[in-house]
């Protein structure tokens, strides 16, 4: 088994203390890593990289938003916004998903 060391801030572990009681922080990681760990590989990588350009379409178009403005937006509103997005997207090739994986690591 790994160790890890992560430094959590002192009003997150308050909160989570209150939201779980009784579930040790160890236990919600390796909870919270085996879901993403899933998730990610049910997702085919087509659509991880499409996700990622997408990301960086809207990024390269538009003004950085405050948290307060994306709380107060629709969910629904916003996933139609990602799905149009996403219709007129050129698919991503092998190439460059493996270019996009690895921009920007040591």
């Amino acid at each position: 088994m790994t160790v890890m060391h992560i430094a959590i801030p002192d009003d997150l572990k308050d909160a989570f203390e209150k939201a779980y009681p009784g579930e040790t922080i160890e236990q919600a990681v390796e909870r919270l890593l085996r879901a993403e760990v899933e998730k990610h590989q049910s997702t085919p990588p087509s659509n991880r990289a499409s996700l990622v350009e997408m990301a960086r379409r809207i990024r390269e178009g538009t003004q950085p938003t405050s948290d307060d403005e994306i709380r107060a937006q629709d969910p629904a509103e916003v996933m139609e916004s990602f799905r149009r997005l996403r219709e007129n997207s050129p698919p991503t090739s092998d190439e460059e998903i493996r270019r996009l994986r690895h921009e920007g690591r040591p």
